[in-house]
């Protein structure tokens, strides 16, 4: 079955998870390039251990319909986000691999018939 834009639904699901293990994989590397204007406070979480050579990070997008889709303005407050899977699992890859970031990052990834929204915002500390 194709979906709109002549691409085959199991095939766009496919690219769908790709970019979302790519963006959880690298978002980290990106150092913020995308952030969002309002901080959110939160407490640091303790990361579980892993063996990164085996790991494979994983997230998941969130379908919406193209009549939910948010307001690109930087901002959070759109129903829609509410409802999107929070990815806060990321890791340092230089100077040490493995580490728990510096910064708690969030990243959360949305889509529909014909877009793709991804928000990453590096989350204010309360100390």
């Amino acid at each position: 079955m194709l979906g709109s834009g002549g691409m085959a639904l199991k095939d766009r699901a496919r690219l769908t998870r790709s970019l979302c293990q790519f963006l959880t994989g690298t978002a980290l590397a990106a150092g913020g390039l995308f952030a969002s204007a309002t901080p959110l406070a939160a407490a640091e979480p303790t990361p579980p251990a892993r063996d990164f050579s085996t790991y494979i990070p994983s997230g998941q997008a969130t379908r919406i319909e193209a009549s939910e889709a948010p307001a690109i303005d930087g901002l959070l407050d759109d129903a829609a986000w509410a409802n999107a899977q929070v990815i806060d699992e990321f890791y340092q890859l230089d100077p040490e691999t493995g580490a728990p970031g510096t910064e708690r990052t969030e990243l959360r990834i949305l889509y529909d018939s014909e877009n793709l929204y991804v928000d990453i915002c590096r989350v204010s500390l309360v100390r």
